[in-house]
């Protein structure tokens, strides 16, 4: 590996971290959230990121495809809820 990319992965180690952070205390609700929605009941342990992220890649042929599915059907992302992900109601 090179010096270039040991510096580049130093300098988003931190962010990376939060980012896993905020997957792993969302991942319970997030479960809880999608259910059996996508098919196939989530397999135990699957609130642990790892876990988690395995289960929906597998399901849905991807983390791309993942997410879209997670943002389209019940507007979260692997992070929680985010207000530009908020479906839009018209009152006619």
């Amino acid at each position: 590996m090179g010096l270039e990319l040991l510096g580049a992965e130093q300098r988003w180690q931190e962010l990376l971290e939060r980012y896993r952070k905020r997957a792993q205390a969302f991942g319970p609700k997030l479960v809880a959230m999608i259910g059996m929605g996508l098919g196939l009941a989530p397999p135990s342990g699957a609130t642990e990121v790892g876990a988690l992220t395995n289960w929906l890649t597998r399901l849905c042929g991807g983390l791309g495809p993942a997410t879209e599915q997670l943002v389209n059907r019940w507007a979260v992302s692997l992070f929680g809820s985010y207000r530009c992900y908020q479906r839009t109601v018209v009152n006619d």
